[in-house]
């Protein structure tokens, strides 16, 4: 749903919003990337999400990061560890704009919120990802 309006505090215009996530098979890390804008335009993320559901097995710790860049590539703009014990979910909400510090890309460069390359989703858990901003020129 496209929009034209001042993001309080920012100082530039909204020209696009946009919304990304991913809920991938058990087992397997969750990735979703907004795709880089054009020249001179960049992501600004306002919030995410981050679940991981367990069945009988606990999840040990995995980092989830933000980048300004692809999956596995770029800068982190925000990391954090999650874990779960067995039978159990954890959603974190991160609303980073409520905060009044919504993440700014480098414009044209793809944002990405991803649990770590490299990292295990144990057996029958699900790990989810999502995250909502806007592309400010």
């Amino acid at each position: 749903m496209p929009s034209v309006s001042n993001y309080p505090g920012a100082g530039i215009i909204l020209t696009d919003l946009w919304y990304i996530n991913q809920l991938p098979a058990t087992a397997t890390v969750a990735t979703a990337t907004k795709a880089a804008g054009a020249a001179g335009v960049r992501h600004v993320m306002l919030g995410a999400t981050i679940s991981v559901a367990t069945g009988a097995n606990a999840q040990p710790g995995i980092a989830v990061n933000i980048r300004d860049g692809a999956t596995g590539a770029g800068t982190i703009l925000f990391s954090v560890a999650v874990s779960c014990i067995a039978n159990t979910c954890y959603t974190l909400v991160l609303p980073f704009s409520a905060w009044g510090y919504p993440l700014f890309g480098t414009a044209a460069t793809a944002m990405t919120i991803e649990f770590a390359v490299g990292g295990t989703i144990v057996a029958i858990a699900q790990a989810a990802v999502s995250a909502w901003g806007y592309d400010a020129t």
